[in-house]
């Protein structure tokens, strides 16, 4: 079983609308059907529907449906009817024109009679209810058309009229002119607020008006039931559009500016996200989160910290950080209005240039002009200005000046020197040239009775340097032969005195007598005699923290003066270290096994402690006052105590020991001998022995 639901009804060439007295699925609803005056009668009515099947789900296919007029609402007998054998229905839906099969004569519909359309699908059962058509102040048999249309009465013909049609006006300026009261835009509905709507039924519009106060925008709207805004379709099935030009040549070409109030959408529907960026593929423009680039933001600043940067170039190994390159326009331009801040500006805060330029400089500030040169002013500006005139002549690629004197960094003044060079702490003239012939200096004096080619006078410091060998050519050189001054200043090639100095590859000695350093003449028997009035006279020094004078004999070494660090030393390599007197008598010898012998104490003496120490009352030794090869020790109780003391390193019985008591108490120590050992007693005034008490001792081993 099949359902029905009418989407709409209208009558082909007619002004007004047919319709169902039931709500459509959509809910547009338009409760009656009425037939407005025509100014043609119609034959055929445009019919819509939707079919249903029993469970409510639309219906596909090719069906066979019957529709049938009736004056009644049930029964009877139809006024008139037709089959389309061939229905198409696509989701439920279908379009028919009744009257296609069998023509609808105008005098079916009678004014003021109320007629009902019948539906039968497939030969079943007629659906029920039947669709109420009413006809208002509408007689079809006594329609006639307007005498000043051109046409016939037959509504599929056309009609037409030679001049302007004016809707609302008087005098219309144009082929179809509206005229009304402009608005502002609203959804169309069942009423409209435009000067043109166009409908497809009551309730179903697009509307076009304008506004009638500023800023008096013209508007086209679509929509349904002052609620529902529809879509707008310009040139759906092709075609260029327009805005700001009639020669469009793409589907949307604006001439001017536009505004874009809300989001951009891409050919994938979407507005993007915040920070992506409008691209190009072959499918159309789309959001694209960007990808990062090598530059980092600051602010309104750019920058980029991570390596060089090159324009027109891959930067290379040089140390360019920035490099533009091009073949056929400028490489840097800069250009600025300020009369503060520089157009370029370059500064290095190193020791090199701010600036290298490897070819010609143009600059064009308006001074320029042929033979200037680049002058600066006070605050370092620079201008092109006319040089002074030189007083330097040009011969070919000389130049010269013999109209007085040349100073260089100073006013000769009235001095004989024709070229005078001063130099404040420089080099006052420097020469160099890479020939093998000519010398890089050349002085030459061409006096007929004597003079000076060249004189270097210094009162302090250097008068001359020269990095090379001198040629002097006066007649006096020769091989072998040393540059001397006279009494004057003057100096010559002079054959040289022979040295008494012999030379052995890198050494230099003298065999012939005696040297004197300091004196005229040397007769002392000393080989070498050193004088000076000074208190020093001899002094020896060496890079190294250890060095020594040495003494030889026959070429044995005897013994050294040595100084190690901040120690002067005195080391005897065969024998014994004596002290003398006048006389050679020997006052104090050091043997070389470390006994000391003295005219008094004889010989193999050794006076030198071996030992020495602190104890304190209980029998401690404080070592860090002692020597390591002692130790301690208390015996006894009070009044019987005894303090032993043990030396190593001495022979049984074979050494003394000084005890010197300390604290405050008043006893005297008696001191006995036990092999390596002594044994400190203390005894009081009284007679005490016994007694406790702290002591100092040195030990001899004479």
């Amino acid at each position: 079983m099949k359902t029905l639901m009418i989407i709409a009804l209208a009558l082909v060439l007619s002004s007004g609308v047919l319709g169902q007295d039931r709500p459509r699925e959509n809910q547009r609803v338009q409760q009656d059907v009425t037939l407005e005056k025509l100014s043609i009668v119609p034959d055929a009515i445009d019919f819509q529907g939707r079919l249903q099947d029993a469970l409510g789900s639309p219906v596909n296919g090719t069906l066979s449906i019957a529709f049938k007029f009736f004056n009644v609402e049930a029964g009877g007998t139809p006024v008139w009817s037709e089959t389309q054998s061939a229905v198409e229905v696509i989701d439920g839906l279908f379009q028919v024109r009744l009257g296609s099969m069998n023509p609808i004569h105008p005098d079916l519909f009678i004014d003021g009679e109320t007629l009902w359309l019948a539906i039968q699908i497939d030969g079943e059962a007629e659906m029920s209810p039947r669709i109420h058509f009413a006809s208002t102040g509408y007689a079809m048999k006594t329609f006639e058309r307007d005498p000043t249309w051109i046409g016939n009465a037959n509504p599929e013909d056309p009609i037409s009229r030679l001049g302007n049609v004016g809707i609302g006006l008087s005098d219309p300026p144009a082929k179809l002119s509206v005229g009304g009261v402009g608005s502002n835009p609203a959804i169309p509905g069942s009423t409209s607020v435009g000067l043109l709507s166009l409908r497809n039924q009551a309730y179903e519009a697009i509307d076009i008006g304008k506004m009638e106060v500023s800023p008096y925008t013209g508007w086209i709207q679509a929509g349904y039931n002052q609620v529902e805004a529809d879509p707008l379709s310009l040139n759906p099935l092709g075609g260029y559009v327009g805005i700001g030009t009639n020669t469009p040549t793409q589907l949307l070409d604006v001439s001017g500016t536009f505004r874009l109030r809300g989001h951009l959408f891409d050919y994938n529907n979407t507005s993007g996200t915040s920070g992506q960026v409008l691209t190009r593929d072959a499918s159309g423009v789309l959001w694209q989160t960007p990808v990062t680039g090598p530059w980092l933001i600051s602010g309104s600043d750019i920058f980029f910290s991570a390596g060089k940067v090159g324009i027109g170039t891959i930067p290379g190994g040089d140390q360019r950080q920035f490099q533009v390159h091009t073949e056929n326009y400028q490489a840097i331009a800069g250009i600025n209005n300020s009369d503060v801040y520089a157009t370029l500006y370059a500064q290095n805060d190193g020791t090199g240039p701010a600036a290298d330029f490897r070819d010609r400089i143009r600059i064009l500030d308006g001074t320029q002009g042929a033979g200037k040169i680049l002058t600066s002013d006070a605050n370092g500006f620079s201008s092109w200005q006319t040089p002074a005139s030189s007083p330097w002549q040009v011969n070919g690629d000389n130049i010269f000046y013999n109209s007085g004197k040349v100073g260089i960094g100073g006013d000769p003044g009235t001095s004989f020197r024709q070229l005078q060079v001063f130099g404040v702490s420089n080099i006052g003239i420097y020469t160099s040239n890479t020939s093998s012939t000519y010398a890089t200096l050349f002085a030459e004096n061409l006096s007929s009775t004597g003079g000076t080619a060249a004189r270097f006078q210094a009162p302090n410091g250097t008068a001359a340097t020269f990095v090379g060998p001198i040629h002097i050519a006066d007649g006096t050189q020769g091989t072998g032969k040393v540059l001397t001054s006279d009494v004057n200043g003057y100096a010559s090639w002079q054959t040289p005195t022979p040295s008494p100095w012999l030379s052995n590859g890198s050494n230099i000695y003298f065999d012939a007598g005696n040297v004197g350093i300091g004196g005229a003449n040397n007769t002392s028997i000393a080989r070498l005699l050193v004088k000076t009035t000074g208190s020093e006279v001899l002094g020896l020094e060496s890079s190294t923290a250890s060095f020594w004078l040495a003494f030889y004999n026959s070429g044995v070494r005897k013994g050294i003066l040595w100084v190690s660090g901040n120690t002067l030393n005195l080391r005897s390599d065969e024998g014994d270290v004596a002290i003398k007197t006048s006389g050679n008598n020997t006052r104090l010898t050091i043997e070389d096994d470390g006994d000391i012998s003295t005219p008094i104490t004889g010989a193999d003496k050794n006076i030198v402690p071996v030992a020495f120490g602190y104890v304190n009352q209980l029998g401690q030794l404080n070592e860090a006052i002692s020597t390591s090869n002692v130790s301690s020790s208390r015996t006894g109780s009070t009044g019987t105590y005894n303090y032993i003391v043990t030396i190593s390193g001495v022979a049984t019985s074979s050494f003394i020991a000084l005890v010197t008591p300390g604290g405050t108490y008043n006893s005297y120590p008696r001191v006995t001998y036990t092999g390596n050992t002594f044994v400190v007693n203390f005894m009081s005034h009284a007679g005490n022995e016994g007694q406790a008490n702290n002591f100092s001792f040195v030990v001899f081993a004479p």
